[in-house]
Parts: C-alpha cells; sequence; structure tokens
C-alpha cells in the first residue's frame, strides 16, 4: 500500500510519461511478450517513456511558448506512432538483418507455436487441421478473409484454432468436399460469415503455408 501511495505521488507529468510508456510497449508487443518477465516490461516502458519526453524536451526548445497540452500530445503520438511502426514493420525488419547476418535465429518466442501467434494470421495463405478422428479442415487463400469477422483465422494461445472452412475431407473419404464459409445474399447480412473453432484437445496435426 505505501508503495503505491509512493508511485500516485509522483509528479503528474512523471506519471503521464509512464502511462504513455506502458501504452507504447503494450502497442509494440501484446500478443508477442509471453517471454517477456517483469524487468522486460518495466525496461521496455521505460524506453518508449524516454522517447515521449525527449520528443517534448525537442518541442518545448523549438517553442517554448506552446501550450503544454500540444506539446504532450505531440510527445505521446509520436511515441505511440513509433510503438505501432516497430510492431509493425521494425521488429521484422531488424530479426531478418539478425538472420541475414547469422547473429541470431530466434525470435524470443518460447515455443513453434508461439511464433506463429506472435507473427500474426495475416502472413499465412493456407490453413489445414487435422483432427484426431481422421476429418481434414482446409482454409484455402486466407487473404480473401482479411475483412471477414476477427480476421483470416483465430489461432488461439491454448492451441485451438477458428477457421472459415472451404474444403472438408472425413475419414472415410478421399476426395475434398467444398464448403462456401460466406452467404454473399446481402439479405442474409445477418449470419452470412461461418467460421468453425476446433478446440486444441480435438486436433492431431495443424499445417501453414506461407506465400514466398
Amino acid at each position: 500500500m505505501d508503495q503505491m501511495k509512493a508511485f500516485l505521488d509522483l509528479p503528474v507529468g512523471t506519471l503521464a510519461l509512464l502511462a504513455i510508456g506502458y501504452i507504447g510497449y503494450r502497442l509494440a508487443y501484446v500478443g508477442r511478450d509471453k517471454p517477456h518477465k517483469a524487468a522486460d516490461t518495466v525496461f521496455l516502458s521505460l524506453v518508449w517513456a524516454a522517447i515521449a519526453k525527449s520528443v517534448s524536451a525537442t518541442v518545448l526548445a523549438e517553442t517554448p511558448n506552446l501550450n503544454p497540452a500540444w506539446v504532450f500530445t505531440i510527445a505521446a503520438g509520436t511515441a505511440i506512432a513509433l510503438a505501432i511502426f516497430w510492431r509493425v514493420l521494425g521488429q521484422e525488419a531488424v530479426f531478418k538483418l539478425f538472420r541475414w547476418s547469422r547473429l541470431l535465429d530466434h525470435d524470443g518466442q518460447i515455443s513453434a507455436w508461439d511464433t506463429l501467434l506472435a507473427r500474426g494470421p495475416g502472413q499465412y495463405s493456407r490453413l489445414l487441421v487435422k483432427q484426431k478422428d481422421g476429418t481434414a479442415l482446409l482454409s484455402d487463400d486466407l487473404g480473401r478473409f482479411s475483412d471477414y469477422p476477427l480476421g483470416p483465422c483465430v489461432l488461439g494461445a491454448d492451441g485451438s484454432i477458428g477457421l472459415y472452412i472451404t474444403d472438408i475431407m472425413r475419414a472415410d473419404e478421399a476426395e475434398w468436399t467444398s464448403r462456401q464459409p460466406a452467404d454473399e445474399n446481402e439479405a442474409h447480412a445477418d449470419f452470412r460469415y461461418t467460421m468453425t473453432f476446433i478446440p486444441a484437445s480435438e486436433i492431431s496435426q495443424i499445417q501453414i503455408t506461407m506465400p514466398r
């Protein structure tokens, strides 16, 4: 309790910077923070807070009479924009550079499944799920589902899968049977998309195809 009181007694400006730092951290690493420890969270939050602090100092140096609210808005916006940039492009670019230079060939995730979760379903082109009863479920050309509810597919942290089934082949069948995961009739707009969820306990194998 005393530690919380001491924290809340910090100047408002300091609290605001810490809040910006944590928001930046969450934007940059949400879904990719499973390996992070408390020290990682604190340090990375301080990195984004330091960026906001540097921007605010630069703005004040250039325009000392600017309204403090605008200074804060510019600093927060810059830090958040850089966090999003790092999330969308920066991390992947640095990882590719490390792989190319043979300095590092690991993204820091705990398991292969965590790596798939961190990359996000938008980078995959096809998803095949084989169930323990022998049924195979295929979601082909994932890109066409990008604008569907919940995106092209859902990869659960517990190993579950949500997908729009385009083809299905049961254990006693030798050929695929096509399915239509969406009703294109505008009159059926209230129930037009069908996503199937498969619990991890029912999955025996997952195959994910990625574009070149």
